[in-house]
């Protein structure tokens, strides 16, 4: 279970917080000019989480339409990152069965989430293919 061990929960809540206090402290206005994703620096083509740096500074700052733009996902990933921030300091208050059910989620969740971020990926590439060249992202 990867929620009921406590090493696992407090490293994922460690990175969620920093990323959550990186996008909080990262100066909105600056944005366009972020670009961390390797894969697109070395092929040109976006990677399925390509503007999550951004749209999380975005979310931090309540810029939820620009953030959606850059990566409709984090309207996900932002919401689950808080609950990851936080989750180490409740979880001593939840019931073993509790602790269960948000494991099987979380598994879940994230398989999914994975999934449609791939597919919307597929989409993105198909759309710079047929638009004619590398301009789009």
């Amino acid at each position: 279970m990867i929620l009921n061990d406590r090493k696992p929960v407090v490293i994922m809540a460690v990175f969620a917080a920093a990323g959550l206090l990186l996008g909080f402290l990262a100066e909105p206005s600056g944005v366009p000019s972020v670009n961390l994703c390797q894969f697109k620096l070395a092929t040109g083509l976006p990677c399925p989480g390509c503007g999550l740096t951004r749209a999380t500074i975005l979310m931090a700052h309540g810029d939820f339409t620009r953030a959606w733009m850059y990566n409709p996902f984090i309207l996900a990933i932002f919401p689950a990152m808080v609950v990851l921030a936080i989750y180490p300091f409740i979880m001593a208050q939840l019931p073993e069965r509790v602790i269960s059910g948000l494991d099987w989620l979380f598994v879940r969740g994230s398989i999914l989430l994975f999934g449609l971020m791939v597919i919307y990926n597929c989409y993105r590439w198909y759309v710079i293919f047929t638009a004619g060249g590398f301009g789009y992202l």
